[in-house]
């Protein structure tokens, strides 16, 4: 939560009026109300139930809820500074068929309630893409049963292989275990199993692989459904310039998730980075006749225009 609202405030004017949509239990729309007097923030949620409760829990002059779909317009259009969207996007396609569209289609709803220079902030997962790699995942932290309570990661791989997406025509997708893993490029590490995936489905099960005594609802979400740059494209794409857009690590879940917990490898035994914990976009709506900011290599020393002095004050 911590971590949420810092990325968030960063990119948010102390004053004016805000929306977290998909505000849940409330948490994070309390902590920026907290944090900023001046600014106006509004919770929205899909649930009644979660809205009543957070109205119960949070209590501040500046902050209410209210019920809305974070997928729609819930606000008036040009209403708002600045949109706080957090790990809402995967349920609104996750829900939605699984289609990436149902993604765009919120952004052009949030896109449309904010103000000139208003900001959209997105905190979600990311795509790493299709391509293939080996993923290696402990056999020995648990049974060969497959009870996500308590079988090895392996094994839970092996179970969300044909169960992955269950609200579509097709769930799961083709798993192939290594059988010779010890002739390909990596080395195979002891008490391990290796499978050739893709880098969005090993993905899918490390951001999730912890998450067990929710095993039966996590399921049904593609956490995945827009790379780095089809994030960034379709900000540009509602008029919204990119000032942010990074991958993100938390810190906590790489030293108790991910150190020693599986290892990852391009097909040619290249070690891999492990994907992003989060990802994070923030986007200024501008008029059309805006530029966008991008960023620029700094140019050799050699190529720089020579320093100028700068007048001494009196």
């Amino acid at each position: 939560m911590r971590q949420k609202v810092a990325l968030t405030a960063a990119h948010l004017l102390c004053e004016g009026r805000i929306a977290d949509m998909g505000s849940g239990s409330g948490g994070a729309s309390y902590a920026l109300a907290l944090l900023y007097p001046g600014l106006e923030v509004v919770g929205v949620d899909l649930s009644e139930t979660m809205v009543e409760l957070a109205r119960e829990r949070h209590r501040l002059p500046n902050l209410r809820f209210i019920v809305g779909d974070a997928a729609a317009p819930v606000l008036d259009a040009g209403s708002l500074d600045g949109i706080f969207a957090s790990s809402v996007l995967h349920h609104v396609t996750s829900f939605n068929g699984y289609d990436p569209q149902a993604a765009h289609g919120a952004l052009a709803a949030q896109a449309q309630q904010l103000r000139e220079h208003g900001v959209l902030v997105v905190r979600d997962f990311v795509d790493p893409g299709a391509h293939a790699v080996w993923l290696d995942l402990p056999t020995a932290d648990g049974d060969t049963s497959e009870d996500p309570e308590r079988c090895s990661t392996a094994c839970l791989f092996e179970r969300f292989s044909r169960e992955f997406r269950p609200l579509s025509a097709q769930p799961g997708f083709p798993l192939i275990s290594v059988a010779d893993a010890e002739q390909s490029p990596a080395p195979l590490q002891p008490g391990f199993r290796r499978y050739q995936t893709t880098a969005r489905l090993a993905a899918e099960l490390i951001l999730r692989k912890d998450y067990r005594a929710d095993w039966a609802s996590e399921v049904k979400e593609a956490y995945t459904y827009f790379t780095q740059e089809q994030f960034e494209a379709a900000f540009r794409a509602l008029g919204l310039r990119v000032l942010t857009s990074a991958p993100v690590f938390n810190p906590w879940i790489v030293k108790h998730r991910y150190q020693g917990k599986f290892f990852q490898y391009a097909l040619d035994g290249t070690a891999l980075e492990p994907p992003p914990t989060n990802y994070l976009i923030v986007g200024e709506r501008v008029s059309a006749h805006r530029g966008r900011l991008s960023q620029q290599r700094a140019a050799p020393a050699d190529r720089l225009p020579p320093a100028r002095a700068l007048p001494r004050p009196a």
